[in-house]
């Protein structure tokens, strides 16, 4: 048993979802406790990273998620989508990244990629936020 070699195709089968338009926030929080897993089995203190990054990352999806989906103009809507699209893209591109370096061993790499997707993580959390205002005050006008 190889265990970087199938926590890549993990990995891997996770970044192609997201980058065919299925960002799900449920698998990337199971990817999560399977880097807490594979760390608490190696003793590799990185992985505790990447499995805080990958909660970070479901949580912020699951919000954006749900704001994404109310009624909202078509200014917003198509701020919402543009970011969905970069969203997915760059999910994608970063966990397609941290497989590569687990693989490869590279940690540095791996943590890089972390904080990209930390970044998105924000980004998305600062969007969700102000589509919550958005959908708040569109409601109390009506």
């Amino acid at each position: 048993m190889d265990l970087r070699s199938d926590l890549s195709k993990l990995i891997e089968e996770v970044s192609k979802n997201a980058k065919t338009g299925l960002v799900d926030p449920q698998e990337i929080q199971n990817l999560g406790m399977v880097f807490l897993s594979v760390a608490l089995l190696t003793g590799e203190d990185y992985f505790f990273v990447l499995s805080n990054t990958m909660y970070t990352l479901a949580d912020s999806l699951s919000s954006f998620l749900k704001v994404s989906t109310m009624p909202l103009s078509m200014e917003y809507r198509n701020k919402t989508e543009s970011l969905t699209e970069e969203m997915r893209s760059g999910i994608s591109h970063k966990l397609q990244t941290i497989s590569n370096a687990i693989s490869q061993g590279d940690k540095c790499s791996a943590l890089s990629a972390s904080a990209e997707l930390l970044r998105l993580s924000y980004k998305v959390n600062m969007l969700t936020e102000s589509l919550k205002n958005v959908v708040v005050l569109g409601s109390q006008g009506e």
